[in-house]
C-alpha cells in the first residue's frame, strides 16, 4: 500500500482528488498540532465563499483579504506539520540509535 504523507500529498489540488494523508507519523504530527487532514487542503475561492456564506455581504476588496489570510493560515499548517513531522521522525531515530 502506498504511504501518503505530509511530504508526498499535493495540498494545491482539490481535496476530492487527493490521496488521504495515512503515514502515522504524518498523522500524529497533524494530531499533535491540533490540525486535520482538511486544514491542509486547498480551497478554491467560489468554494470558500459557499463555506462561509457570511463573507458575501462583505466587500469584494474583504473578501479577497479574508481569502488571503485563510490561504496564508493554510501555508503556515503545511509548513509547520512538515516540521513536526520532521522531528518526529529525527526524535525516533536518537530513541532507536539511528542517528
Amino acid at each position: 500500500m502506498q504511504r501518503w504523507t505530509l511530504e508526498n500529498v499535493d495540498f494545491e489540488k482539490p481535496k476530492n482528488s487527493l490521496k488521504k494523508i495515512n503515514s502515522p507519523r504524518s498523522l500524529l504530527a497533524l494530531y499533535i498540532l491540533g490540525y486535520s487532514p482538511d486544514d491542509l487542503h486547498v480551497i478554491p475561492f467560489n468554494n470558500y465563499l459557499t463555506i462561509y456564506p457570511n463573507l458575501r455581504t462583505y466587500s469584494k476588496e474583504l473578501q479577497q483579504r479574508n481569502y488571503e489570510f485563510y490561504e496564508n493560515k493554510r501555508l503556515e499548517k503545511i509548513k509547520e506539520s512538515r516540521q513536526k513531522r520532521i522531528e518526529i521522525i529525527e526524535e525516533k531515530n536518537i530513541n532507536e540509535g539511528n542517528f
